[in-house]
């Protein structure tokens, strides 16, 4: 995930996000650029939403709809925190991806998925 949206676009004290891909539509695309609109939204008053612009189509995206999806977004990185925070404790040394996941929350386990490697 990049550190910023690709544009914000000011008119008239409104501030809109457009984020740019080169690739068609994904799901992570629009939870990346709802992720930004939840940053940002108070900062630069963020009231229409935003965009995702995509190799194949233009995808509006009201606030009510990023507000749903960054809660979405919350969600998993929150649920990936109780999974590292599980490993306080009992922290895996080494673990073979693809094979059994040693916490509870094995559909969101950073490791199971490949987002975070232990060795």
């Amino acid at each position: 995930m990049a550190s910023a949206p690709d544009i914000l676009l000011g008119y008239n004290g409104e501030w809109h996000l457009v984020e740019i891909k080169s690739s068609h539509p994904r799901p992570e695309h629009e939870a990346q650029l709802a992720l930004y609109y939840y940053l940002l939204r108070d900062y630069y008053h963020i009231v229409r939403g935003g965009w995702l612009v995509a190799y194949d189509a233009v995808v509006p995206y009201s606030t009510r709809d990023l507000e749903a999806l960054a809660g979405q977004g919350l969600d998993y990185l929150y649920t990936v925190r109780r999974v590292l925070d599980s490993w306080r404790d009992d922290k895996p040394g080494f673990i073979v991806r693809g094979g059994r996941c040693p916490c509870k929350y094995a559909p969101a386990c950073p490791v199971w998925t490949g987002i975070v490697a232990y060795a």
